[in-house]
């Protein structure tokens, strides 16, 4: 990593990572005429004191990093002139309706908790959300989806955070992308932009939200900034679960950092020890270099350290949402690394890739095979004589080598498994995974990356995606 101190540092990833003034100008002038679209669109379908239109998300609040800004328009609906039981038809409904209003302007559809659209409006991904307009009752937010309290968060965060303070923000944004932890869902169970934005404002700058994470301890840690609950310990018996806690200052009631898993926070805390060690702009997003690998050279590198490749792969329904996509292929590669493990595998590693459209791969490294058909099996002290006994008949026939006692009394053999690994995992895929999927069908199972990127190739044709993945998976070390 390259060396230097953080003040030089700090200035040349603003330097790259800060929108210029054109690029805010063009961001907000495109938000105008979108929002002039609507309210066209939207002049029949509700009266004007019913919706509001606005900008939400990062551009809203000036913490959107260089280059990689959607537009988040809401759409807000009041209370007063829908029926909220019915949201999901109202949203329904309003997405198709803006849809063929805008028709000349590239489309598609997104789920979350419900539908929204986005459109493609000259390389800029424009978001165009109906949310309820939250209320306020007896102090307590009455939000009835995920974004309604969107608007109140963007209105806190201006309210806190300086100019200066932004561009703190922006940092931290970096160095969470560079680490692979920036975002919510569950793809990446990680730090969301909101959470980012709290931070700088409990800390004040990046460089001390560095210094507060190595303080925390897993569901120990609670963050409050305005101090509702008074005490960590009240807070904590709130929040029970979760590994990082922050207080949404908006919504007492909700932890802000529910997404972020034991594993994304274990990152940040290691990844902010090892800047605040040997600083180096190469922990930031913006100098992280793209490298790749293709399926030979990664089954060789595999191959040179004594293991190899699982792979299953899902043809995928498009019209799946990606929440839904993730959440089957998470369950899925979780439920063959335990399988695996349950006879006697050595799961090394797992992961899974998805171009979020046509395929998805899940893929393990498998290691520590004698052979794919042949394992070491261990059995009981040779001086349980009893049960030594048994083992000894139960491997008669069966063993290649042993039984033999190791330096530590217990016995061994070479045995041959029941079922090779190939065949193992047909049986894994037809008789488990597949009476759980939902969201396609597998139509891969084996262990050449070469078929995969072949098969990744004729579905999704997004290989080089795919390549740079397999080289996270293959060297996963994240911290350079």
């Amino acid at each position: 990593m390259a060396e230097g101190s953080v003040d030089e540092i700090v200035r040349e990833v603003l330097r790259s990572i800060t929108p210029s003034q054109e690029e805010v100008e063009d961001l907000l002038r495109r938000y105008h005429l979108v929002a002039t679209r609507l309210r066209s669109c939207l002049r029949d379908y509700l009266p004007n004191s019913c919706i509001d239109i606005s900008l939400q998300g990062s551009v809203a609040k000036g913490t959107n990093l260089r280059g990689e800004s959607d537009l988040d328009v809401f759409v807000l609906f009041s209370r007063q002139c829908v029926d909220p039981e019915r949201y999901r038809e109202l949203f329904k409904d309003f997405v198709e309706r803006v849809r063929e209003c805008l028709s000349d302007i590239p489309s598609y559809m997104e789920y979350a908790e419900h539908p929204y659209l986005v459109l493609l409006l000259d390389g800029v991904e424009v978001n165009i959300v109906p949310a309820l307009k939250p209320m306020i009752r007896g102090g307590a937010i009455e939000a009835t989806t995920a974004v309604d309290r969107t608007p109140l968060h963007t209105e806190y965060v201006l309210k806190k955070l300086s100019p200066s303070k932004r561009r703190e923000v922006l940092l931290l944004k970096s160095f969470l992308k560079g680490l692979g932890i920036y975002g919510a869902e569950l793809k990446i169970k990680g730090f969301s932009g909101y959470l980012a934005e709290l931070l700088v404002i409990h800390y004040g700058t990046f460089i001390d939200v560095l210094k507060g994470s190595l303080s925390w301890k897993p569901y120990r840690t609670c963050i409050d900034i305005e101090g509702f609950y008074g005490s960590e310990h009240r807070c904590l018996e709130v929040f029970r679960d979760s590994p990082l806690v922050v207080v949404d200052p908006v919504d007492p009631r909700r932890n802000a950092a529910a997404a972020v898993s034991l594993k994304s926070l274990s990152t940040f805390i290691v990844g902010a020890a090892l800047f605040l060690r040997e600083p180096s702009k190469d922990f930031f997003h913006c100098f992280k270099r793209r490298n790749a690998i293709d399926g030979n050279r990664a089954e060789n590198a595999l191959r040179t350290r004594g293991s190899r490749a699982v792979a299953i792969a899902i043809a995928v329904n498009p019209d799946v949402p990606p929440e839904t996509l993730w959440g089957q292929v998470r369950r899925v590669e979780r439920l063959a690394a335990k399988l695996l493990r349950e006879r006697r595998y050595s799961v090394i590693y797992h992961d899974s890739w998805s171009d979020e459209r046509s395929i998805a791969v899940v893929l393990l490294e498998v290691g520590a095979l004698l052979s794919e058909c042949y394992e070491v099996f261990r059995g009981p002290p040779a001086t349980d004589v009893e049960n030594a006994l048994r083992f000894i008949d139960a491997n008669r026939g069966r063993a290649v080598a042993g039984p033999w006692i190791d330096d530590n009394g217990v016995l061994h053999v070479v045995r041959r498994r029941k079922r090779c690994l190939d065949d193992e995992l047909r049986e894994l895929v037809s008789n488990t995974i597949s009476q759980i999927l939902k969201i396609g069908e597998v139509v891969y199972v084996g262990s050449s990356l070469r078929a995969l990127e072949k098969l990744i190739m004729e579905r999704s044709g997004r290989l080089d995606e795919f390549r740079e993945w397999l080289y996270t998976f293959i060297y996963r070390n994240i911290f350079t």
